[in-house]
C-alpha cells in the first residue's frame, strides 16, 4: 500500500508542482539583474520578492475559504557572498516597477488631497480647496521602503501606510551582520516582522509613558528584504543573535537563500584588448539591462491602471486551489515525518510551505490582473518554494560546522 507521502507527491508530480520551474514574470525581472556575480538563485529570490511587494501596494487581501483576510507580503533572506551585488541587485529589480510606482504615489497625492480638503471644509475652514488651508489636513505618505528603524517607528510607519488606499511597507538591509551587531532595533524588526507576517494583526503595546506606546497593527501588509554574508557564521555573538532573532522567529515566514559560493569576474586576459573587452562587456550588461526594464514597462503599467480600480478589493480563492493547498499541505507534513531531524529549521520552513505559496500565488495573481487566485498561480508559487527547499538544510549543516571547520571555510574566504 502506497503511503501518503507518495500518494500527495505523484499528485502534485502530475502537475509538475515541485519542479524548480520559475515563473515568466520572475525571469523577465531577473534579466534586468545583470551584475555577473549574483548567482541566478540570489536574483530569483530578489526578483519574486520585489514583485510581491509591488502587488502589495494595492492591499488586495486574499480572502480564505473560511473568510480569513490574508494580505500579501514576503520575508526574504539571503545570505551570500560579500560583494556580489547585493544593493545593485535590490536596485535593479526595484527600477522595473519604477513606472508603476509613479502611477501609485500620483494617486496617493491626490486621494490624500481629497481627503485633505473634506477635512478642511468639514472644519468649517475659509477657502478649503487652497493648499496653505488644507496642507494640515493632509495624511503623511510614508515611503515604499525603509531601513531598520526602533520598533515603535515601524509601528508607526506600518500604521501611516494603512490610512491610504494603496501602500505598503518594505524593510531593506544589505549587510544584516553589522545590524547584528551594532543595531539593537533590529531584533524589535525582526519581532515585529513575524507577529505580523501571517495576518497584519499586532496588538497595541499600552505602556504607562505615552512616548512609548506603539499602536495596534490590523491587516496591514509588511515585507522586508534582507541579506547577509556568511561571515557572520564565524562570529560567535552574531551567530548567537542570528539565531535567537532569526531561526528561532523568522525562519518559517521567510523565503530562504543561501549562495555561499562567489561567481568569478569574466576573464579578458587573453583578448587582443582586455581593457576594451571588460568596457564593452559591461556597455553590454547595462544594455541588457536597459532592455529587460523596457519590456516589462506596459505591462507594469497596465497592471497599475488596472489594480488601481480595483484596490482594497479581496481577492478570492478557486476551489482548484484550496484542493491544492490541502494537498501541498499534506504533502509538506509528511516530508518532515520522513526526516530524520524532525525538530530542525529546515524542517519547520517544510511544514509551512503552503502558507508561503498562498501568499506569493496572490501577487502572481495581481500581477496578471486576476481578482481570483487560479491553479496556475498557486503552482508557480510551489514550484518556486521547491527551489529554495535545500536552502536552510545547507546553511545549518555549515552553521553547525565545528570551529576548526568554520575557521577553514573563513580562510577560504580571504583568498
Amino acid at each position: 500500500m502506497s503511503s501518503m507521502l507518495t500518494i500527495t507527491k505523484n499528485e502534485l508530480d502530475k502537475l509538475h508542482a515541485l519542479e524548480p520551474v520559475l515563473h515568466p514574470l520572475v525571469n523577465a525581472v531577473t534579466d534586468a539583474i545583470t551584475n555577473y556575480t549574483v548567482p541566478d538563485k540570489m536574483k530569483s529570490v530578489v526578483a519574486v520578492h520585489h514583485i510581491v511587494v509591488f502587488a502589495s501596494q494595492f492591499n488586495r487581501k486574499i480572502q480564505l475559504w473560511d473568510g480569513t483576510m490574508v494580505p500579501i507580503n514576503a520575508v526574504s533572506f539571503v545570505i551570500c557572498g560579500s560583494g556580489v551585488g547585493k544593493d545593485s541587485s535590490h536596485r535593479a529589480a526595484y527600477r522595473c516597477f519604477e513606472p508603476g510606482y509613479e502611477l501609485i504615489t500620483k494617486h496617493l497625492e491626490k486621494e490624500a488631497r481629497k481627503r485633505a480638503i473634506q477635512r478642511a471644509a468639514a472644519a468649517e475652514e475659509e477657502l478649503p480647496e487652497e493648499y496653505e488651508t488644507y496642507r494640515k489636513y493632509l495624511d503623511p505618505i510614508p515611503p515604499y521602503e525603509s531601513a531598520v528603524s526602533t520598533g515603535p517607528g515601524l509601528i508607526k510607519l506600518i500604521n501611516d501606510a494603512s490610512k491610504h488606499s494603496t501602500l505598503a511597507t518594505n524593510i531593506y538591509s544589505g549587510e544584516v551582520g553589522d545590524l547584528l551587531t551594532y543595531n539593537p532595533n533590529i531584533t524589535d524588526n525582526i519581532t515585529i516582522l513575524a507577529e505580523t507576517y501571517d495576518l497584519g494583526i499586532k496588538e497595541v503595546n499600552y505602556t504607562k509613558n505615552e512616548e512609548f506606546r506603539s499602536g495596534a497593527i490590523s491587516g496591514s501588509s509588511l515585507s522586508a528584504l534582507m541579506m547577509g554574508s556568511p561571515v557572520m557564521l564565524y562570529d560567535e555573538a552574531v551567530k548567537y543573535r542570528f539565531e535567537t532573532a532569526f531561526m528561532s522567529k523568522l525562519a518559517r515566514r521567510s523565503f530562504f537563500c543561501y549562495e555561499a559560493q562567489e561567481l568569478p569576474a569574466p576573464d579578458f586576459s587573453e583578448e587582443l584588448n582586455p581593457i576594451r573587452a571588460e568596457i564593452e562587456n559591461e556597455r553590454k550588461l547595462q544594455i541588457q539591462a536597459s532592455q529587460a526594464r523596457d519590456l516589462m514597462k506596459d505591462g507594469v503599467i497596465s497592471v497599475t491602471n488596472y489594480q488601481l480600480t480595483k484596490a482594497e478589493t479581496p481577492l478570492e480563492v478557486s476551489d482548484k486551489v484550496f484542493e491544492l493547498y490541502t494537498i501541498y499541505k499534506r504533502y509538506n507534513t509528511e516530508v518532515v515525518a520522513h526526516t530524520m531531524n524532525k525538530e530542525s529549521t529546515s524542517a519547520l520552513i517544510r511544514k509551512h510551505l503552503q502558507w508561503k505559496a498562498l501568499k506569493l500565488s496572490g501577487a502572481f495573481a495581481v500581477m496578471d490582473c486576476s481578482d481570483v487566485i487560479q491553479e496556475e498561480h498557486y503552482i508557480a508559487a510551489m514550484q518556486y518554494c521547491e527551489s529554495l527547499s535545500k536552502d536552510m538544510e545547507n546553511f545549518e549543516r555549515d552553521l553547525n560546522k565545528s570551529y576548526y571547520e568554520r575557521f577553514s571555510d573563513y580562510c577560504h574566504t580571504l583568498v
